[in-house]
C-alpha cells in the first residue's frame, strides 16, 4: 500500500508546481505618460520622473515601458497631445504602448511640496487610483518618491483581485521514502512527469488552484506485502486543491509557502497472499500536503521550479509519510 503514497507524493510535487508558474505572468505593464513641475523648474520633474520609474521597477510588480519607447511610439502614431495631463491623451499613448496603466503625475510647490499620481487604466480608460505625497524639504524627494512606488504598486494589485492562466509542467521528480516504503517500490530512475492545470489567483499574491495528474508505476511483486497484499503495478490519478502564499525573493526569484489536500483514485494490480494469479482493484485514498515551492524566471513565459515537501497518504485511517523533491520546467499562456 506505500507504494501508492509514492505516487501521491510525486503528484503532490507537480501540484505545487502548478502555483509557481504564474508568478512573473502576473507584472503590469505600466507607463509614465507625463510627469509635470508646477510653481517649480523643470528639471524637478525630470529628476522625479526617473525616479519614480526606477522605485517601480525595484518593486518587481511592474514591467516598466521605456521614455524613449514612449516618446517613438507616440511620434509614430502622430499623438499631437503627448505630455499633456488629461486622461484621454494617457489612455491614448497607453494603447498603442500595450500599458496596463498610464501614470499622469506632477510635483508642485505651495508652502511644501507634493507629488501626485492618478493611475489610468488604459483598457477602461478610468482614473483607477490616487497616490499623494506631502513633504517639506526638497532633500525628502527620494523617500517619498520610494512611499509613492510602494503606494502605487498597493493600489494597483487591486485591480487583478481575480485573474487565472493554464499552466503546462515537465518534472524529473526523486522522493525519500519514510519507514519501509522502499521496500513496496521498484526506484531504478527518476521519474519524468507532465502537468496541464489552471490558476485563479485571489487577494494579491494568495492563490487556489485545481491539479490533476496520472502516474503508472511498477511495483515490488511478490516482495514485501502490507495487509496481505504484494502490488505489481498501479496506476493513479490524483485531484489536489490547493493554495499558497508568494513571496519575492528579488525581481527573478519567488517562493511560496504551499498546502495541499484531495483524493486519489487508483487502479491496483496485485497478488493476494496464497494466491499465485494477479488482481486488479479500484481505491480512493485521501491527500495531505505541505511543502515549499521555489521558481527562477528564466525567460518571458519559462521558469525553473523546484519543489520539496512532506506528504500525509491516508488510507482506511492509517498515515503514511514521505519527502520528495522535483525539478522541472514551467510554461504559461
Amino acid at each position: 500500500m506505500r507504494k501508492l503514497l509514492f505516487s501521491a507524493v510525486i503528484i503532490f510535487c507537480c501540484a505545487q508546481s502548478l502555483f509557481a508558474a504564474r508568478v512573473f505572468k502576473d507584472q503590469k505593464r505600466i507607463a509614465v505618460t507625463s510627469f509635470s513641475a508646477n510653481n517649480l523648474e523643470e528639471h524637478y520633474a525630470t529628476i522625479a520622473r526617473n525616479m519614480l520609474e526606477t522605485e517601480l521597477y525595484k518593486t518587481g510588480a511592474f514591467i516598466v515601458l521605456e521614455r524613449d519607447q514612449i516618446e517613438l511610439v507616440a511620434k509614430e502614431n502622430r499623438i499631437a497631445n503627448y505630455g499633456n495631463d488629461d486622461t484621454k491623451t494617457a489612455v491614448e499613448i497607453g494603447q498603442v504602448v500595450s500599458a496596463d496603466f498610464a501614470l499622469i503625475c506632477s510635483i508642485d510647490y505651495l508652502e511644501k511640496y507634493y507629488i501626485t499620481v492618478r493611475a489610468v487604466r488604459v483598457k477602461e480608460g478610468d482614473v483607477y487610483a490616487i497616490v499623494t505625497e506631502d513633504f517639506e524639504d526638497i532633500n525628502e524627494l527620494k523617500p517619498e518618491i520610494i512611499r509613492v512606488a510602494e503606494k502605487i504598486k498597493t493600489d494597483l494589485k487591486k485591480s487583478s483581485l481575480v485573474s487565472g492562466q493554464w499552466t503546462f509542467q515537465t518534472f524529473v521528480t526523486f522522493m525519500s521514502p519514510h519507514d519501509s516504503f522502499d521496500r513496496l517500490v521498484n526506484i531504478n530512475s527518476p521519474l519524468l512527469q507532465l502537468r496541464l492545470g489552471y490558476d485563479n489567483l485571489f487577494m494579491n499574491n494568495l492563490s487556489l488552484g485545481l491539479s490533476v495528474g496520472y502516474i503508472d508505476m511498477d511495483g515490488a511483486g511478490e516482495g514485501e506485502k502490507i495487509n496481505g497484499l504484494s502490488f505489481s503495478k498501479i496506476q493513479f490519478f490524483p485531484v489536489l486543491i490547493s493554495t499558497g502564499y508568494y513571496i519575492n525573493v528579488s525581481k527573478r526569484l519567488r517562493f511560496a509557502p504551499v498546502v495541499s489536500a484531495g483524493y486519489a483514485y487508483s487502479y491496483l494490480h496485485y497478488y493476494d497472499a496464497g494466491i499465485n494469479d494477479e488482481k486488479t482493484d479500484s481505491r480512493m485514498f485521501e491527500i495531505l500536503a505541505a511543502g515549499l515551492n521555489f521558481e527562477i524566471l528564466l525567460a518571458e513565459g519559462v521558469g525553473l521550479v523546484f519543489d520539496c515537501g512532506v506528504m500525509d497518504f491516508i488510507y482506511e485511517g492509517n498515515n503514511m509519510i514521505a519527502s520528495c523533491g522535483s525539478l522541472g520546467f514551467a510554461f504559461y499562456f
